[in-house]
């Protein structure tokens, strides 16, 4: 396995290259960031490693395969996925078309995404702060009307 300080230094040099190359849109750029930050989380080792799935869904304009790096959550026995942001692309995505290809590196499958609201949904959310939120970021981002705040949606995912 490539040190992370390699992988860094490669991922920014192809981004300068191809930036200079072809001016991006703002659109790529941020395509681009996130798809690299993607693959540095994949690539850390973190007490969190374990627990990220790679979900690809089909572009809710486009049909285009989209992959996301999420972070797992298991609540009595079930798979849960949760957005960081209530706009994210995915879940337009999973609410479009809810046939999803997951990716736990260790198995790959196909699943059926199903969004969930409710009772659900925020004994969902309660353990994802537990799990991947400090203390100290729990009240700004999990209070009324920060990003994870309540009636946060949540999606299920049902192996096929």
């Amino acid at each position: 396995m490539p040190s992370l300080p390699k992988t860094l230094t490669a991922i920014a040099s192809a981004t300068i290259g191809a930036a200079l190359a072809y001016p991006p849109s703002r659109k790529q750029v941020m395509r681009t960031a996130r798809a690299a930050l993607d693959e540095v989380l994949l690539r850390v080792d973190s007490p969190w490693s374990p627990d990220l799935l790679l979900v690809t869904t089909e572009g809710h304009r486009s049909h285009r395969p989209r992959t996301s790096v999420l972070s797992r959550v298991e609540l009595d026995g079930e798979t849960f996925v949760v957005p960081w942001d209530r706009d994210a692309g995915w879940l337009r995505n999973v609410a479009s078309n809810p046939d999803v290809v997951v990716d736990d590196r260790v198995k790959v499958r196909r699943a059926r995404a199903e969004v969930v609201d409710g009772a659900t949904a925020e004994a969902v959310r309660a353990a994802f702060l537990e799990r991947f939120v400090p203390e100290v970021l729990r009240g700004r981002l999990a209070g009324e009307g920060g990003p994870l705040g309540p009636g946060l949606p949540a999606v299920r995912l049902v192996s096929s």
